[in-house]
């Protein structure tokens, strides 16, 4: 059994610090965020590959139209 539920592989991080986008895996534990780490480094029992997308783990939900945590570019 992996460490994570899931990982989302390979994406572009936006952190909502206000610093350039990232190249990092982030890796869910039930409805948490339990790691962002460097790609390729973390293990899920679901990957999902967010190659050529944005990742914005922290996005508010509250005025965030779509539902996923991953959009296209």
């Amino acid at each position: 059994m992996a460490a994570y539920d899931v990982v989302i592989r390979n994406g572009q991080v936006a952190d909502g610090t206000g610093r350039k986008l990232f190249a990092a895996d982030v890796a869910l534990k039930g409805d948490r965020i339990a790691a962002v780490d460097a790609p390729g480094t973390l293990k899920g029992d679901n990957e999902i590959d967010a190659s050529g997308k944005v990742v914005a783990p922290g996005w508010p939900r509250r005025t965030c139209a779509p539902t996923s945590a991953i959009s296209s570019r």
